[in-house]
């Protein structure tokens, strides 16, 4: 089938079976939408996104692949949603294979309760795994990200890129976020973790607030990834009131040592809020 599949407005929808989206804009879209179950399609190639979510709630996502090989061609990518379960999908993505995000374009309202598990990531030059860019920028308090559990998942591939990335802009708090037994390997050259609390200036119009609770643990990368290939781990604050904090690393090994983190991350604050007011 050469199209996509909207499901806007609805409530108790089933998209089910082994059909397969040929080329669409995106593959399924969700949007202000409840109790919506995704299972076993095969999406190729969409211009943007494999499925879509947007101030939806209830979803669940399971059983389903993705081939893609254009530039913004992400797999899961959710703005605004809540109560998401994702598992056993396939994503061979050019661009991130999971994204979650608070406000972007037309969704409000934060992000909440997160369910990610028994699938397999492989993304060309982007994330993963990518948490937080984009939030409620002009509102006076950002939203909130939160309840994220990632855990029994398979990291293919990782070039130029953080592999578990939260990226906090835009007033988001992002917090209460675990990494449990992730397996990665095929690393050309990326960052094992990427936790920052940031301004960029191509996708944010101001930097986040907070990362807070953070958790990994039963992390391994693949003994035949050369070190010269891992780049250090990054956690970076914005300002000294825009902080990552609570972060815990547990049982991560590379190859066959631990993860040390005076070798493996390096801990930066990238702008000073003090000279700013000056």
């Amino acid at each position: 089938m050469k199209a996509r599949l909207i499901v806007d407005r609805a409530e108790n929808v089933r998209i089910v079976g082994r059909g397969i989206i040929d080329h669409p804009l995106r593959g399924i879209e969700i949007t202000y939408s409840k109790n919506v179950l995704v299972d076993g399609i095969t999406i190729l190639n969409p211009a943007h996104y494999t499925v879509f979510g947007g101030q939806s709630e209830n979803i669940t996502i399971r059983n389903i692949k993705s081939f893609s090989a254009r530039s913004w061609s992400d797999g899961i990518d959710l703005m605004c949603c809540r109560h998401v379960r994702v598992e056993n999908c396939f994503l061979r993505t050019s661009d991130d294979c999971i994204a979650l995000y608070n406000h972007r374009w037309w969704y409000w309202g934060g992000s909440e309760d997160f369910d990610i598990s028994r699938c397999i990531f492989w993304p060309d030059v982007a994330h993963p795994v990518n948490i937080g860019s984009h939030g409620d920028d002009r509102a006076p308090k950002g939203e909130l990200l939160s309840g994220v559990r990632i855990h029994d998942c398979d990291i293919l591939y990782g070039r130029e890129q953080g592999l578990l990335a939260i990226q906090c802009g835009d007033q988001n708090t992002i917090q209460d976020v675990r990494f449990d037994s992730i397996r990665i390997e095929g690393v050309q050259r990326g960052r094992i973790f990427d936790l920052r609390v940031l301004f960029s200036e191509k996708y944010n119009r101001a930097p986040g607030e907070l990362i807070d609770d953070i958790h990994f643990d039963h992390i391994t990368v693949d003994a035949d990834t050369p070190d010269e290939n891992l780049m250090p781990s990054r956690v970076d604050d914005y300002d000294p009131a825009r902080r990552v904090r609570n972060f815990t690393i547990g049982d991560v090994r590379i190859g066959s040592r631990h993860f040390d983190p005076e070798r493996d991350i390096v801990r930066t604050m990238t702008h000073d809020s003090i000279f700013e007011n000056k």
